[in-house]
């Protein structure tokens, strides 16, 4: 059941008998079929309301695994580092790591530099 047929059925209601010359006694009458279409209204209104906050409970639950899931990013993949290659970096001069990691990127900024 949608909210905004209600609601606009209701605003009609309301400011019909609002504008009539005889709105008291029309509200007299009507209150108590008003009220209980009111409280129906209500009841389905929240009832929906309860359904989309489980439909929105069960979304948000499975985008957290989604997002718990691992990723790979970053260079080099899934490959585990040992504690030897770690330590190794500490050791090594660094112009010896620079030129192991851009090593092409040094090739290829030869090779630009010569065609400028």
């Amino acid at each position: 059941m949608h909210v905004f047929p209600l609601l606009y059925i209701s605003c009609t209601l309301l400011l019909a008998l609002v504008s009539s010359p005889t709105h008291a006694a029309a509200w007299k009458r009507m209150a108590p079929k008003s009220a209980t279409a009111k409280d129906n209204a209500s009841a389905a209104v929240l009832n929906e309301l309860k359904e989309t906050i489980k439909r929105q409970q069960a979304e948000i639950a499975s985008l957290k695994k989604k997002k718990a899931a691992p990723a790979s990013h970053g260079h080099g993949g899934d490959v585990d580092i040992s504690e030897e290659e770690l330590d190794s970096y500490l050791t090594k001069p660094f112009f010896s790591l620079a030129m192991q990691r851009i090593g092409w990127l040094a090739l290829f900024l030869a090779s630009l530099s010569l065609t400028a």
